[in-house]
């Protein structure tokens, strides 16, 4: 595993860090491709079960994998954790050689806040300008591929238990639940997508992950979807606990292999 990156060169949002999992590689391997892991937590937490267990898990699967620990809590207010996810990306792509990895695709994969995240970097990445970021004009912050779980991702028309506040205040306005759907901004040069939900989620209603592939379908842009009847609660991540939606990993894996490779 790679050394711990700080995103910031400034270190104002410490909580803010990069954390490569890096498979060992030899000269000449191909790339097997990165995915960048974004765990839920509403914007006030970070679930590490949605996190380095993911990454561990990719590791499993053949991928190179990193965690981003994106700002939360009070300096979680929009755009943020956007700023966090465009920097990533960068990062990502400007240390490749100096990890020994090289240059190749990279995915986001998000769980329930962090799907909206995910959400976001794949439908407006390169859109939020930040003076601390010397990488902007260097690498794009868009994603190969992108795999949504649970996420919230219609703030306007589906709106999630909680509302996501730390996001976008305890009031927000039409126009900035407007601006944080990625449901609403899909487009023709957002990367591919995977989405998965469960019927029964009483926290993020499945109709978001209904809205992003239907968007995403009217700009023609790849998406695969999985609605599960039921499982056991919101934030089921790797879906261990629930044999219901365990499956959701292997349809995700073969989707990653198959867009981190054509570069799409």
């Amino acid at each position: 595993m790679a050394e711990t990156l700080k995103l910031w060169p400034s270190g104002q949002f410490p909580q803010s860090v990069l954390e490569p999992y890096l498979l060992p590689t030899r000269p000449g391997d191909p790339w097997p491709g990165l995915v960048l892991v974004l765990p839920g937590g509403g914007y006030e937490h970070l679930m590490d079960y949605e996190g380095v267990d993911v990454a561990r898990w990719l590791n499993s699967q053949g991928f190179h994998a990193a965690v981003l620990k994106y700002r939360i809590k009070e300096n979680a207010r929009h755009p943020g954790p956007m700023l966090d996810a465009q920097r990533a990306m960068r990062l990502i792509r400007h240390h490749g050689k100096a990890w020994g990895i090289g240059v190749g695709p990279i995915g986001v994969l998000g769980f329930s806040a962090g799907g909206h995240l995910a959400g976001m970097i794949a439908t407006k990445f390169d859109r939020y300008g930040c003076e601390e970021d010397d990488l902007a004009s260097l690498h794009s912050s868009r994603p190969n591929a992108a795999v949504l779980c649970y996420a919230a991702l219609d703030l306007v028309h589906h709106r999630t238990k909680g509302g996501l506040k730390k996001l976008v205040g305890e009031e927000p306005s039409e126009a900035l639940l407007e601006e944080v759907s990625p449901a609403l901004h899909a487009w023709a040069h957002q990367p591919p997508m995977f989405l998965w939900h469960t019927a029964n989620d009483d926290v993020v209603p499945a109709e978001n992950s209904l809205a992003m592939a239907m968007a995403s379908r009217k700009v023609n842009r790849p998406v695969e979807l999985l609605v599960y009847e039921e499982g056991k609660h919101h934030g089921l991540a790797l879906g261990d606990a629930d044999p219901r939606v365990a499956g959701w990993k292997d349809a995700a894996v073969a989707f990653l292999r198959r867009h981190l490779t054509d570069r799409s």
